[in-house]
C-alpha cells in the first residue's frame, strides 16, 4: 500500500502518468476509504472518484462517505453522472435489463455484481432441490 502512494506522490504533476496509473487501480484494487482521500488530495475528485468509486471497499457508508468528497456543485455532479449506473444499481432487485459498457470499470463492477447474484441464486435453487428453469440449463436466471 505505501508503495503505491509513494508512486501515486512521483507522478504528481504528470497528468497523464495519474490518469494511467488510476486506470491500472481501478481494474484490480479494492480500497479503503482512507486511501481514497488519499488519492483526492493529490489529484482531482473528478479524476479519481469516477475511476476508483467501485473500489472503495466496506459497502454503502464508505461509498456515501466518498460522495462527500467533491465539494463543488459542478464536481459533485460529474462524479454523480459517472457513477450514476453503480449508484442506481439494487442488488436487492437486480431484474431487468441493463445497458453496460464492459470496458467502464465502474459498469463492469454492475456487470460482477449481477453474476455473483446469478451464480448464487442457482447454488441456492440447486442446494434446495428445485428445478432448473434456466433457458441454457446452466441454473443462470
Amino acid at each position: 500500500l505505501i508503495p503505491l502512494l509513494l508512486h501515486w506522490r512521483s507522478v504528481q504533476g504528470k497528468v497523464s502518468e495519474q490518469q494511467f496509473f488510476l486506470e491500472a487501480l481501478s481494474h484490480d484494487f479494492s480500497l479503503e476509504y482512507p486511501i481514497l482521500v488519499q488519492f483526492c488530495r493529490r489529484h482531482s475528485v473528478t479524476e479519481v472518484l469516477p475511476r476508483l468509486f467501485h473500489c472503495v471497499a466496506g459497502g454503502a457508508l464508505p461509498r456515501f462517505l466518498a460522495l462527500g468528497l467533491p465539494r463543488r456543485l459542478a464536481e459533485c455532479l460529474t462524479v454523480c453522472n459517472f457513477c450514476q449506473k453503480l449508484l442506481h444499481f439494487n442488488a436487492e432487485n437486480a431484474s431487468g435489463h441493463y445497458e453496460l459498457d464492459l470496458s467502464a470499470p465502474i459498469e463492469y463492477a454492475v456487470a460482477e455484481s449481477i453474476f455473483l447474484l446469478d451464480r448464487w441464486e442457482a447454488m441456492l435453487a440447486q442446494k434446495e432441490d428445485r428445478d432448473d428453469l434456466s433457458m441454457h440449463g446452466d441454473w443462470s436466471n
